[in-house]
């Protein structure tokens, strides 16, 4: 078989694993807190930073902001940065959880207890999966699974964007 079709049918069968994975994950965790439409505040003792990007098609550069609160809504710290180069929505996500992972770094909190919330369900499923990423932003979700794999009590779960009307 010719090499391009051979690689053409691993992208088709390495798709349908994922999108099987995908669905369990989905199932797994359709009743837990992840889910959910309205921000919760976390457990008491624990920090919540919710991160989101923003991506404008033709510039050339995107902005990532995160909040950081704590257990009774209390603003604790906020961020924002703007980072030169177009990328993909998906890449963007996946650099603000990066950012998020090294702001908790900065400010020395590697003990606290904290659980970044991010809306990029695909970012976090990259990050939270144990293969290997070879998409084009593999680098950044390699960087942020050894960001996370620094702290013992940091999380990354995803939460539903919640539709204003």
């Amino acid at each position: 078989m010719d090499s391009s079709f051979q690689i053409h049918a691993n992208w088709i069968q390495a798709r349908r694993k994922q999108d099987t994975d995908q669905r369990e994950y989905v199932k797994e965790r359709s009743t837990s807190h992840i889910s959910c439409t309205k921000w919760q505040p976390p457990a008491a003792g624990t920090f919540k930073i919710n991160v989101d990007a923003s991506v404008f098609p033709g510039a050339n550069n995107f902005s990532i902001g995160m909040v950081m609160r704590n257990y009774a809504c209390d603003f604790m710290a906020a961020r924002n940065c703007k980072i030169s180069g177009e990328v993909s929505v998906f890449e963007a996500e996946s650099v603000g959880v990066c950012e998020a992972l090294s702001w908790i770094k900065e400010m020395q909190r590697q003990e606290d207890e904290i659980i970044i919330e991010s809306d990029s369900q695909l970012s976090v499923n990259a990050i939270r999966a144990t293969r290997i990423n070879y998409l084009e932003v593999g680098e950044v979700i390699e960087s942020c699974k050894q960001l996370l794999n620094s702290f013992h009590k940091v999380s990354v779960v995803f939460v539903r964007k919640m539709r204003t009307r």
